[in-house]
């Protein structure tokens, strides 16, 4: 985990990061650290919460004994789910992709901070509601529209097992897009390994 966190350092405003977990990885310790890497360096955190996944982390955190204090006053964007977490700004409904960026675009552009930390939860469950291929391109016109945005430094939490699964093209795009690739390995121990050069 201490690697990891040196090489956050590195990173520069307008990066997406994709990080990549099997559905048995503790991934809730690497948001945690995420989220105590940032307000160290005074970066302000954005959560886009897709379908309650915000809430999926606070229990497993809760559960392992981590103090889930630190989440009372995120800023999120809900988009989809029911379950209040932090300092909800907006919400979006799970509806038609065009709609449901529209929405969110307007949400964003009214956030005052000039740099933050943006940690997208769930966003691997949008792409399993399409039911045609056609309409994962919105989904990913989004990720790249944001791609270079130097108000932010994305973190996208995939899950690789779902995707793998369910929209397998989805993924190799994804990591094209993104400037950062890494994933979690839980065999012996947590492990971070990186897939795709940063900035470095």
């Amino acid at each position: 985990m201490h690697n990891f966190l040196s090489i956050l350092e590195k990173l520069k405003f307008g990066e997406t990061v994709l990080v990549e977990y099997s559905s048995k990885a503790p991934i809730y310790l690497l948001f945690h650290e995420l989220i105590k890497w940032s307000r160290e360096n005074n970066h302000p955190i954005l959560v886009d919460d897709f379908l309650d996944t915000l809430h999926m982390y606070r229990a497993q955190m809760e559960i392992a004994g981590i103090d889930t204090s630190l989440l009372n006053d995120l800023n999120v964007i809900k988009i989809g789910g029911a379950i209040n977490i932090g300092n909800v700004l907006g919400r979006v409904p799970i509806t038609e992709s065009t709609v449901l960026e529209r929405e969110y675009d307007k949400i964003f552009e009214k956030l005052p901070e000039e740099k933050m930390i943006n940690l997208v939860l769930g966003f691997d469950k949008l792409f399993i509601l399409h039911s045609e291929r056609k309409d994962f391109i919105p989904s990913i016109y989004g990720v790249l529209k944001y791609l270079g945005n130097k108000k932010r430094i994305a973190f996208y939490f995939i899950n690789a097992d779902l995707i793998k699964s369910a929209v397998p093209e989805v993924l190799p795009i994804m990591e094209e897009i993104s400037t950062a690739v890494v994933s979690i390995e839980e065999k012996d121990e947590f492990r971070i390994n990186l897939l795709k050069p940063l900035n470095i």
